[in-house]
């Protein structure tokens, strides 16, 4: 605790003594960018080590007070047990003790062993009981609690999905993000429950069937709004669609089961559920903007200083070319194809501002290959590539480092690959 404070103080100190001094008042005088950007960056990695420290202080002094606690409960309850234990014994060591206390005593144990005896013989009788048991009534009994969970979380998973799908667009992301937390895992514990009910034998009410397909309906367009905020993963993806698909399958042939489970719509859930989560993705556009927008506005961009900037970028335009062939480049609006242009433009302008460096950045081995991918992409996507890039993605291979490369391939070698 005293660190912490004393790095509150410091703190402290530092901030009330930043203040933009006077002989900067002139923008002639302020520092150019490139003396100022090392600083703040160096700043920033300061400060990010200052809240790793007092993070792993606060989570040490948190599992020491939480120790002490569980040791401070176990010794008070040893002593409760003591106590509990001796509080009724005869003091062997005392001369008062009359006959009378004597005989009652005595009286006492033999209570004492006859209720033992008692104990002993109906726990023999329920063990008998027990395994006397029909092993059919145990099934069905397990059934039952099967279903009656089943039915909670059904009923919950319902519930949260028609909570999610009334969250607007633009709802805070934390908000969106703990409903469909609590949707994904409501849903799992239902499909998990639903498809052991079903293989189990047990009896599905039309109530939890009405229910489940309910919810079920509604989590494509669930989805489809909210997963910007709160990323999907592919096992849920993979492990929700398989289920769906189980309880249809047994549905249609079994004329016990509720109709509404073999309902075409539900069939169709699994899907359009991949479908969206298929033609969605992280929205690369936008981080290539942002990045350039973040640059452009510090002033970071100089020809000795490209390594980082340029090789980020191209990695990023690199994926996004790749996402457009796995997701078919057709479905891409006119609009983003613009957006897609623009920043093919600025990646030519940071290549030859690259060129013109003191000393050619070095760039990852994954790049190698980037003018043929551009050159491909442009092949089969005829006038979306500007021709300067086909130009300049021939430079950019230039600033590929061969010690990289051999990098790369002794990687590849022991089964370690490089990634965008």
């Amino acid at each position: 605790m005293d660190v912490l404070l004393n790095v509150e103080q410091q703190l402290v100190r530092v901030a009330d003594a930043l203040m933009l001094p006077s002989n900067y008042s002139h923008a002639s005088r302020v520092p150019s960018a490139a003396i100022l950007t090392p600083v703040l960056i160096h700043i920033e990695q300061l400060l990010d080590e200052i809240r790793s420290k007092t993070r792993a202080i606060v989570a040490q002094a948190s599992r020491q007070r939480t120790e002490e606690l569980t040791n401070t409960k176990n010794a008070e309850f040893e002593d409760l047990r003591i106590k509990l234990e001796t509080q009724d014994l005869v003091d062997y060591d005392s001369e008062t003790e009359t006959e009378d206390e004597a005989a009652v005593e005595k009286e006492k144990e033999g209570e004492n062993e006859l209720m033992t005896g008692v104990g002993v013989k109906r726990s023999r009788d329920d063990e008998t009981e027990k395994a006397e048991e029909p092993k059919l009534k145990r099934q069905e009994l397990a059934v039952v609690r099967n279903r009656n969970r089943l039915s909670d979380n059904v009923a919950i998973f319902v519930k949260q999905a028609k909570k999610c799908s009334e969250l607007r667009e633009d709802e805070e992301a934390a908000t969106v993000r703990k409903a469909m937390s609590t949707l994904m895992h409501r849903s799992s514990l239902s499909l998990k429950g639903m498809v052991g009910l079903i293989q189990d034998g047990g009896n599905i009410s039309e109530a939890i069937a009405a229910d489940f397909r309910d919810a079920v309906v509604l989590l494509p367009t669930v989805i489809e709004r909210h997963q910007e905020k709160r990323k999907i993963s592919r096992n849920w993806i993979e492990g929700t669609t398989k289920s769906i698909a189980q309880v249809v399958a047994h549905a249609k042939k079994n004329a016990d089961v509720p109709a509404c489970l073999a309902d075409p719509q539900l069939e169709a859930m699994s899907r359009s559920i991949t479908e969206i989560w298929a033609s969605s993705g992280p929205d690369l556009l936008r981080k290539m903007e942002n990045y350039i927008e973040q640059l452009t506005r510090f002033g970071a961009l100089e020809p000795d200083r490209m390594e980082k900037p340029l090789g980020k970028l191209a990695s990023i335009f690199r994926k996004d070319i790749q996402t457009c062939k796995q997701k078919n480049s057709a479905s891409r609006t006119e609009e983003d194809w613009s957006r897609f242009a623009r920043i093919a433009e600025v990646l030519v302008e940071w290549i030859r501002l690259a060129e013109r460096a003191t000393e050619p950045p070095n760039l990852r081995p994954h790049l190698l290959r980037f003018d043929r991918q551009i050159k491909g992409f442009a092949k089969k996507n005829p006038g979306r590539i500007p021709p300067n890039l086909i130009e300049a993605s021939a430079v950019l291979v230039e600033f590929v480092s061969p010690k990289n490369t051999k990098n790369e391939e002794a990687h590849n070698n022991s089964g370690i690959r490089y990634y965008a």
